[in-house]
C-alpha cells in the first residue's frame, strides 16, 4: 500500500538538506548538534507539516515534546495514549 502523505523526521538542528541523502555525499546527521526550536519551527513551516506525531520510544522529555507542550498557539494535541501524541500545527 502506498502512503496517502509523506512522513518526515523533521530536523530541529540542521538544514533540511539533512533529510535527503546525496550517494556519495558526507552524511549530516540532523540530530547530532544540540536541537534549536527556531530551526525546528522553520523546518515545519518550509515542509508544510500539518500534524507532528510524537512518541514516546525516544523518551519523554525531548525538546520537541517540550515545544509542542509550550506552545499552545501553534500547536494543538487531538490524540494521546501514553505512547502516543498527535499535535496539529496552527497555521
Amino acid at each position: 500500500a502506498r502512503l496517502q502523505n509523506p512522513l518526515f523526521m523533521v530536523p530541529a538542528a540542521s538544514t533540511l538538506d539533512a533529510l535527503f541523502y546525496r550517494w556519495g555525499a558526507p552524511v549530516d546527521d540532523p540530530f547530532a548538534p544540540p536541537p534549536r526550536r527556531r530551526v525546528w519551527l522553520r523546518n515545519l513551516e518550509r515542509l508544510r507539516i500539518d500534524v507532528v506525531v510524537w512518541t514516546a520510544l525516544g523518551g519523554s522529555d525531548t525538546a520537541e515534546r517540550r515545544w509542542l507542550a509550550s506552545t499552545p498557539q501553534r500547536f494543538s494535541r487531538v490524540y494521546a495514549d501514553g505512547q502516543v501524541e498527535l499535535w496539529r500545527v496552527r497555521r
